[in-house]
C-alpha cells in the first residue's frame, strides 16, 4: 500500500514549544489562564482594602503588638495574601513556558528520536518512541490547525501532531483537503 502523506518529526524542545503554543491558543487553555487571573484578583481585592493608612501604621508600630490582639486572622491574611497573589500572577503570565518545560522534562529522554506519521488511503500509522499506533480515519474526532501544526484528536483523547514543516511525502495544501475528505470533519483554525 502506497502512503499518501508522510511526516517525519525529530523530537526536540522546539517541537514541544510548537505543541504548547498551539495548545495555548485553545479555548480550554484560555479558560484555565483566566481562572488564574480571577484567582489573583480575588486575593488582591481584600489586600487592597487592608492597606489603609491606619492599618499600616498599626501593623508597623511596636512590631504588630497593638494589632495582633485585635485581629490575628487579619494579620495572618495580610501576610499570606501577597504570596497567593504572586503565585496566581506568575502562573497566569508564565503558564505556556511552564507547561512546555514540564513536558520537556518528562520526555527529554526521547530527544533526537524521529516520529514518523504515515497517512494511507484507509488508516494512519504513527510510530513514535518505539510505539506504533494504527488508527482508522473514523476514530478521528476533530481536526484543528494553527500556523505551525495540525492536531488530530481521536475519540479516546489521543492527539497526533503533524508539523507543517516536516512533510516528506505530499504538501500541506493537499493534506488539508485529504484529511477533511477522509475524516468528514471540518478543520478548526486556531489563531
Amino acid at each position: 500500500m502506497e502512503p499518501r502523506f508522510e511526516v517525519q518529526t525529530v523530537y526536540r524542545k522546539e517541537f514541544i514549544e510548537k505543541q504548547c503554543r498551539f495548545y495555548s491558543k485553545h479555548r480550554n487553555y484560555r479558560i484555565n489562564r483566566l481562572s488564574y487571573l480571577i484567582g489573583a484578583l480575588i486575593w488582591l481585592y481584600p489586600v487592597c482594602r487592608l492597606f489603609d493608612p491606619i492599618v499600616i501604621r498599626t501593623l508597623f508600630s511596636d512590631l504588630f503588638f497593638e494589632f495582633l490582639p485585635e485581629n490575628p486572622l487579619g494579620v495572618l491574611f495580610l501576610l499570606i495574601s501577597p504570596a497567593f497573589f504572586i503565585y496566581f500572577a506568575v502562573r497566569f503570565i508564565f503558564m505556556v513556558r511552564q507547561h512546555s518545560n514540564r513536558l520537556w522534562k518528562n520526555k527529554k529522554q526521547f530527544e533526537g528520536q524521529t516520529t514518523v506519521t504515515t497517512f494511507f488511503e484507509d488508516h494512519i500509522v504513527d510510530v513514535s518512541h518505539n510505539n506504533t499506533l494504527t488508527l482508522p480515519y473514523s476514530e478521528v474526532a476533530s481536526v484543528e490547525e494553527s500556523d505551525e501544526v495540525f492536531y488530530l484528536i481521536t475519540t479516546n483523547n489521543l492527539a497526533i501532531i503533524v508539523a507543517k514543516s516536516d512533510f516528506t511525502i505530499g504538501t500541506v495544501g493537499d493534506f488539508r483537503t485529504f484529511i477533511q475528505e477522509k475524516t468528514g470533519k471540518k478543520i478548526k483554525f486556531i489563531r
